[in-house]
């Protein structure tokens, strides 16, 4: 399967950027290593959807929460399925 997109050319610098910060050389290396952590995060949304995807500041012990739609959705379904089983 062949996948494209049309970006700025300010937008495909900053991408080039930040794949040179993150050591990533190829496009689809960064498309699949963002799949892999996207999907990663539902899963674990999927499995309780009582639990934040964040970061955690072990010094501090403080997290951050990750908020995004996808997250919600995941929940939402995620709920919906256990309500289903009750």
């Amino acid at each position: 399967m062949r996948i494209q997109f049309e970006l700025t050319e300010e937008k495909a610098k900053e991408l080039d950027t930040f794949m040179s910060t993150i050591g990533v050389t190829t496009k689809k290396d960064l498309f699949e290593n963002s799949l892999s952590l996207l999907e990663w995060a539902v899963k674990e949304i999927q499995a309780n959807p009582n639990r934040v995807i964040g970061s955690i500041d072990e010094e501090k012990d403080t997290y951050k929460e990750l908020q995004m739609a996808v997250f919600s959705n995941a929940r939402s379904h995620a709920r919906a399925r256990l309500v289903e089983k009750s």
